[in-house]
């Protein structure tokens, strides 16, 4: 398709609805230009639908179909562009997403792409402290997985990837270091990790940190309190 003469003003009009938390105003402002061919746009637009998806779908079937939609422009910008982490970021987080989805063999199946997505994004923008908060998440979830869950992995993969909860802070306090603004998840991510590790008074700091964010707000952030609240409460 011809791209659109306004293309930089799109992407920082796009951003600026991100940056503000205007999910849905964001998703709309881009949603004539899924044939684009422009990567960094086309990543903008797989944001835009892991959030419609996420937060704002009717039912799961419409949740999927975005998610899928999502999947195939997040290979598309790969394939046009193999050097922006931004575009590998979001390649991992609807990949993950979608399998998610769709059931847990293909969550497991994806799994380790996944992984190398967020590897390769903090390859490619080692102070991304949005890339290594995400890895720190694949960590934490893997660390998670019920045994039966990795017993049926075995028909998948020889060897399922495994990991630890010490893994995932590890990835989690380097994406703190990095921190030059209020991002609630990795505050969220902190407060279960601590707690998984028996550390009380960790999770129980964290999880404050998050119950009292009074900055803008958005359905992640409610989401993260309402999690951290009921975290609290068992502190």
């Amino acid at each position: 398709m011809a791209e659109p003469e306004n293309i930089q003003e799109l992407m920082e009009q796009s951003d600026r609805c991100s940056k503000e938390k205007k999910w849905k105003e964001g998703a709309e402002l881009l949603s004539s230009y899924h044939d684009t061919d422009n990567p960094q746009l086309l990543w903008r637009i797989v944001r835009d639908l892991y959030r419609t998806s996420k937060y704002f779908s009717k039912d799961a079937g419409e949740a999927e179909e975005l998610a899928r939609n999502g999947l195939e422009l997040a290979k598309k910008a790969l394939s046009l562009d193999s050097t922006s982490y931004l575009c590998y970021k979001w390649a991992g987080i609807i990949l993950s997403h979608h399998s998610g989805l769709v059931g847990q063999k293909e969550k497991i199946a994806s799994a380790v792409q996944v992984r190398e997505y967020f590897e390769k994004a903090i390859e490619l923008n080692p102070n991304d402290m949005p890339s290594k908060h995400l890895l720190g998440r694949w960590h934490y979830n893997v660390a998670s997985v019920p045994w039966y869950v990795r017993s049926a992995a075995k028909l998948i993969y020889s060897s399922p990837p495994t990991s630890t909860y010490e893994e995932a802070l590890k990835h989690f306090e380097a994406a703190e270091k990095l921190n030059k603004q209020e991002f609630v998840d990795n505050w969220l991510y902190l407060a279960k990790t601590y707690y998984q590790l028996s550390d009380k008074v960790q999770a129980k700091k964290w999880a404050s940190t998050v119950c009292e964010f009074k900055g803008a707000s958005s359905p992640a952030i409610v989401e993260a309190k309402t999690e951290c609240e009921h975290l609290l409460g068992k502190l």
